[in-house]
C-alpha cells in the first residue's frame, strides 16, 4: 500500500514539472548570405536624398523706372541791355546818344518816346539838358532838337560806350571828347537837318531847329569807320518782367526839383496805370513826342543825387564817380536806392537799401542826375 502511494506521488510530481513545450523554430532552409567586403573598393554609402527645400519663386525684378536724363540747363535769355526786352540773339552793336534841347522855346521834342534811356541833368544856368540813348537809332524818324554837348555827357559816353550826336560844344568839352576817344557826330554839318517850317512859319529861334534822322546817324557812323559790332559791353542794368517794388511807398506822382545855387527846374513824373508808365511833365505841360503824338512815358524812374559844381563859364559839373543815394520808382511805387560808378568805363549800378542789386522793370527809363540838395516829393 505504501509502495503504491509512493508511486502515485512521484507521478504527480512528474506531471507538475512538465508543462507544454515551446514551439520549435525550424532553421531556414536557405543559407543566409552575408555581404562580402572587398578591401580594394571604398565602401559605398547609401544614397542620400537631397534635403527637400520649399519651391523657389522666380526672382522678382525691381520695377523698371524710366531712365533719368541729365538735368538740362535753363535756356539762355538774351535781353536788350538798356530796356530788358527779350531778343532772339545777343545784342551786338553800339548805343547812340543824342543831346536833347530842353528849354520851353524848343518844345516839343522828337524821338524821346522811343529812347531806351533819357538822362536829364543841369547843363547851365537854370536849364536842364537831355541825353537820349537808343539801341536801335535807325528806327527813329527824327530826333531833337539837338544842342551842344556838355562835360558830363562825355562821362556818360565813356560809361556806356556811346556814339554821341551833338551840335558842337565849348572848346574845353570838344577837346576832352577827342582826348578820350569818344566816337561822335556833329549834327550841325552834313548829318543833321534844319526844320525851316519851325523857323519861318512857327517863329522858333534858329538854335531850336536842328534835328537828325536815325538812319543818317548810322550811315554817318559807318562812313567814319566807327566800330558798330560791339557785343561784350557791360551796361550794368538788370531786368525783371515787373519791377514794381513790393515794399515801396505809393508814388502816383513824383516831383523832382533840380536845385543849384538859387536856380530851380521841376520835372514831375505822373503814373498812368493804363500805360503802366510814368509820363514826363515839365514847364506846365505833358511831354508829347512830335514824331508820333505819343506821351513821353517811362516804365522806370531813377533819380541819382550827387554833388554839382559850376565853372567860370556857368557850366554845371556833376560828380559822376563814387557812390551816392537816390530813388527808384516803377508801377506806381517808390523805394530808396544807392548807386555806384567807380571809374570811367564802368556803368552805373544800382542797389536796394540792403545791398541787393536793383532789378528794373522791362521797359525804358527816365534817369535824373540831380544836385544832392534837390527836393524829391511823392504822393
Amino acid at each position: 500500500m505504501k509502495r503504491i502511494f509512493a508511486l502515485m506521488l512521484a507521478l504527480c510530481l512528474v506531471l507538475c514539472a512538465c508543462g507544454p513545450e515551446p514551439a520549435v523554430t525550424e532553421p531556414p532552409t536557405e543559407p543566409t548570405t552575408l555581404p562580402v567586403t572587398d578591401p580594394t573598393v571604398p565602401p559605398t554609402e547609401p544614397p542620400t536624398e537631397p534635403p527637400t527645400e520649399p519651391p523657389t519663386e522666380p526672382p522678382t525684378e525691381p520695377p523698371t523706372e524710366p531712365p533719368t536724363e541729365p538735368p538740362t540747363e535753363p535756356p539762355v535769355v538774351h535781353r536788350n541791355p538798356l530796356n530788358g526786352t527779350v531778343l532772339e540773339e545777343p545784342f551786338v552793336g553800339r548805343t547812340f546818344a543824342v543831346t536833347i534841347n530842353n528849354v520851353r522855346p524848343a518844345l516839343p521834342h522828337r524821338g524821346v518816346s522811343q529812347a531806351d534811356v533819357l538822362v536829364e541833368m543841369f547843363a547851365n544856368d537854370y536849364c536842364t539838358r537831355g541825353l537820349a540813348l537808343f539801341t536801335d537809332v535807325a528806327a527813329v524818324e527824327s530826333i531833337g532838337s539837338i544842342r551842344s554837348t556838355r562835360p558830363n555827357f562825355t562821362d556818360l559816353a565813356l560809361a556806356y560806350n556811346l556814339v554821341v550826336c551833338h551840335a558842337m560844344g565849348s572848346d574845353v568839352v570838344l577837346k576832352d571828347m577827342y582826348r578820350e576817344g569818344i566816337d561822335n557826330i556833329n549834327a550841325d554839318s552834313d548829318v543833321g537837318y534844319r526844320d525851316y517850317t519851325r523857323y519861318y512859319d512857327q517863329d522858333y529861334d534858329w538854335e531850336h531847329t536842328l534835328f537828325a534822322r536815325g538812319t543818317e546817324l548810322v550811315a554817318a557812323a559807318e562812313r567814319r569807320g566807327f566800330d558798330l559790332a560791339v557785343s561784350d559791353w557791360d551796361y550794368g542794368m538788370l531786368f525783371t518782367e515787373d519791377g514794381t517794388p513790393a515794399d515801396g511807398e505809393a508814388a502816383g506822382e513824383i516831383e523832382l526839383i533840380f536845385t543849384l545855387e538859387g536856380h530851380t527846374k521841376t520835372s514831375t513824373l505822373v503814373y498812368d496805370p493804363d500805360l503802366g508808365k510814368y509820363v514826363w511833365n515839365q514847364m506846365g505841360r505833358e511831354m508829347v513826342d512830335e514824331n508820333n503824338g505819343e506821351k513821353e512815358a517811362f516804365t522806370n524812374v531813377i533819380i541819382l543825387l550827387t554833388s554839382v559844381k559850376t565853372d567860370g563859364h556857368g557850366y554845371h559839373f556833376a560828380q559822376m564817380y563814387g557812390s551816392g543815394r537816390g530813388y527808384y520808382a516803377c508801377g506806381g511805387r517808390l523805394i530808396p536806392i544807392t548807386w555806384e560808378h567807380p571809374y570811367e568805363t564802368y556803368p552805373f549800378t544800382f542797389f536796394l537799401s540792403d545791398g541787393t542789386p536793383l532789378e528794373q522793370g522791362v521797359g525804358n527809363t527816365y534817369l535824373a542826375i540831380a544836385p544832392e540838395e534837390s527836393p524829391v516829393n511823392w504822393q
